[in-house]
């Protein structure tokens, strides 16, 4: 099995993205739980994205044939929008969704 760090990179060189030299250091950290506090604006739902997308794509790499699928959790919708449409413009970007299926 390839470790998360390894696919993780390989997805972000893919998306041509990294997260800030700030968000690094919980998103690479092996931590079952996170919890990222920080001031408005400061990428935490994009690293979300990222970091989702990154899972997402670790377990594609491990497991081509496996049935993916990504929850997101909010109060409401609009809470979950912003991940929601990084996410999806990631994997249609990389072409793991097809834009036709948001």
């Amino acid at each position: 099995m390839l470790p998360f760090k390894q696919t993780a990179q390989a997805t972000l060189k893919s998306l041509k993205v990294s997260p800030s030299d700030a968000m690094a250091v919980p998103f690479f950290d092996d931590v079952t739980y996170k919890l990222v506090i920080a001031g408005e604006r400061a990428g935490k739902s994009y690293t979300g994205a990222m970091f989702a997308v990154c899972k997402d794509m670790h377990v594609y790499f491990n497991n081509p044939d496996k049935k993916r699928l990504i929850w997101m959790i909010g109060r409401e919708y609009e809470v979950c929008k912003p991940e929601f449409e990084a996410m999806s413009e990631m994997l249609v970007s990389i072409g793991q969704l097809d834009p036709r299926m948001i």
